[in-house]
């Protein structure tokens, strides 16, 4: 078990960087950084979904809103 303090700042860690990403989306500014950061970004959420459950919640909803809108984004 992952201890609060700790899992608090991996949770807003993950939220701030979700946050980034789907800003550059948002401003046609999504890049090869961006692609490399979110794959890795969520890599880390599995993690993070596997120590830390209880607050995973909405942090896989946005990493899926941002898995939606980058399909928008290549099928334009």
């Amino acid at each position: 078990m992952v201890r609060f303090e700790v899992a608090q700042f991996l949770y807003t860690g993950l939220a701030v960087s979700l946050e980034r990403l789907e800003r550059s989306i948002e401003q046609g500014a999504f890049d090869q950084f961006d692609k490399q950061r979110f794959a890795d970004l969520k890599v880390a959420f599995e993690w993070y979904e596997g120590n830390c459950a209880l607050s995973s919640k909405f942090l896989r909803e946005k990493i899926e809103e941002i898995e939606k809108k980058l399909i928008l984004l290549n099928n334009k």
